[in-house]
């Protein structure tokens, strides 16, 4: 991360966790955890931030850092033209937006899953549809030019995610993209030792977007990455479904600004100022 504008760009983000974040009540390590969340030591396992509601608030819970649906390395297609062609896109890096030197840029690198070869025009359409739903959001919209954003193309031998649209349904695709991770339906989980092998493609990288092909609501963030995987953040989302992008929105709040969430939760009280008002010209002050 670059230093300078990560300290620039927390101010910015003040403003998106109050927008999209309910009142002061816990932080997000006090956050309550999906039931049968596995215990500390039990393996290779990571925190995440996910919405089982998109009006909902956030809950968090531990998942592994890989995936069972991961397909081999490289594209599997049995033609040997097929397979060729897909080879020669699987891990293209292809700019959407250029605004400065990577020294002196946030760069977001978004990686496809669950697109074929055949739909690696879909997944580019897809990453900039979500990019601008992100940028239509302030902060973000107000500071667009502080970003550069690269698409890299990731071929997956089958098209789709895993567990859409009912849990038995199984793909196997560049990232293992995958519902049900954690026995949670809407939550969407990766390979992220794969997923960082197509984001070092990328100029540079910051934070990850992962597209994941499906019209099916769902998502994850991951945060507090860098010391494994060189950036801090990681968030999943639906292509096709347009509550999912909040979730991108949100998670990058937490990587850029170091915030926490500010949510209440039953059993840590009520917030004490009901009536302070953030979207007032004139906020009250309690």
């Amino acid at each position: 991360m670059h230093t300078g504008l990560r300290r620039s760009a927390a101010a910015t983000v003040l403003a998106l966790s109050v927008s999209l974040t309910a009142v002061d009540g816990a932080r997000a390590a006090d956050a309550p955890t999906a039931a049968g969340a596995p215990s500390a030591g039990a393996g290779p396992y990571v925190d995440v931030e996910y919405f089982p509601e998109p009006t909902g608030g956030g809950a968090r819970t531990s998942v592994p850092a890989d995936s069972p649906h991961t397909q081999p390395d490289g594209p599997t297609a049995t033609d040997p033209q097929k397979r060729t062609a897909a080879a020669s896109e699987d891990g293209e890096v292809v700019p959407l937006a250029e605004t400065g030197p990577t020294a002196d840029r946030l760069d977001v690198t978004i990686v496809g899953d669950g697109y074929t070869a055949a739909e690696q025009d879909d997944f580019l359409e897809d990453a900039r549809a979500k990019w601008d739903e992100v940028t239509d959001i302030d902060p973000y919209k107000s500071y667009e030019g502080l970003f550069n954003v690269w698409a890299v193309k990731a071929v997956s031998e089958d098209s789709g995610v895993t567990g859409d649209p009912t849990r038995d349904v199984v793909r196997n695709t560049a990232l293992g993209s995958y519902f049900w991770c954690g026995d949670t339906e809407r939550l969407i989980c990766v390979d992220l030792d794969r997923t960082k092998a197509y984001a070092d493609r990328a100029p540079a990288t910051d934070l990850v977007i992962v597209v994941s092909n499906s019209a099916k609501y769902g998502g994850a963030g991951y945060s507090g990455l860098a010391a494994d995987y060189g950036y801090d953040g990681v968030s999943t989302l639906s292509s096709d479904n347009d509550r999912s992008t909040l979730i991108a929105a949100h998670e990058m709040a937490h990587s850029i600004g170091l915030l926490a969430d500010e949510y209440q939760y039953e059993g840590y009280g009520d917030y004490p100022y009901p009536c302070l008002l953030y979207n007032s010209p004139t906020p009250r002050t309690p």
